[in-house]
C-alpha cells in the first residue's frame, strides 16, 4: 500500500532515465552532426551552422584541409616545373592563402619534392 500511489510515478521517472540514456548514446554514436547542434537541438534551440570546434567539426575540417593541402602541392609543382619563382610570385599567381602556400612550401621542402636556389627561388627537384 506504501509504494502503489507512487507507482505511476516511478515508472514515468524510469522511462524519463531511459529516454535520456538513450540520448546521451546517440549523442555519442553520431559522428556527422556537429555536436554543439545536437546539444541544442537536445534543449529545442535551434542552430544553421556548425560550430567548428568540435570533434565531427574537425574531423570534417581536416578531411578537406588534406584535399586542398594536396591540390596545392600539386598545382605548385606544376607552375615550378615551367620556371623557377620565389614565394611572392607563387603566392601572386596562386589562388590561395600566403601562409597556406607558404606551408605546402615547407612540406614540399621538408619531403625533397622541391629545391631553393641562391637566390631563394623555388624548382622542381625532379
Amino acid at each position: 500500500h506504501t509504494l502503489n500511489p507512487f507507482k505511476e510515478t516511478i515508472q514515468q521517472l524510469n522511462e524519463k532515465k531511459q529516454q535520456q540514456v538513450a540520448a546521451v548514446l546517440r549523442y555519442l554514436e553520431n559522428d556527422t552532426v556537429c555536436k554543439q547542434t545536437q546539444l541544442l537541438h537536445y534543449f529545442g534551440e535551434t542552430v544553421f551552422e556548425a560550430c567548428g570546434h568540435c570533434s565531427v567539426c574537425l574531423k570534417q575540417y581536416r578531411g578537406s584541409v588534406k584535399v586542398k593541402t594536396k591540390d596545392l602541392a600539386q598545382q605548385i609543382l606544376k607552375v615550378l616545373q615551367d620556371e623557377p619563382m620565389d614565394s611572392r610570385t607563387l603566392i601572386e599567381n596562386l589562388n590561395f592563402a600566403e601562409d597556406e602556400v607558404l606551408q605546402v612550401l615547407q612540406w614540399l621542402l621538408d619531403r625533397n619534392k622541391i629545391k631553393i636556389n641562391a637566390i631563394n627561388q623555388y624548382f622542381c627537384n625532379e
